[in-house]
């Protein structure tokens, strides 16, 4: 991140890991893109912002993107297997 950083024409970075996965979601299995980074509640970039739930979320927990709730068929609080 050091050597990214550096570069002037960068205003800022931030390390992030992007996971494809299978999630499942009432008995079905879909795909889940899985996006993690070391401090979410501190990003600069990418901002995230609560609706529902708790944030910054707790360890063993995960965000889903507004635009994907539906498509994933769960809501807040429901528990899923990835």
């Amino acid at each position: 991140m050091q050597r990214i950083r550096a570069h002037p024409e960068i205003a800022a970075a931030e390390a992030r890991r992007t996971v494809t996965a299978a999630i499942r979601v009432q008995g079905t299995w879909r795909t889940a893109l899985l996006f993690a980074g070391e401090d979410l509640a501190a990003s600069r970039i990418g901002l995230i912002s609560a609706e529902g739930g708790e944030w910054p979320p707790r360890d063993g927990t995960l965000v889903v993107e507004r635009s994907s709730v539906e498509f994933a068929g769960i809501a807040v609080g429901d528990a899923v297997t990835l």
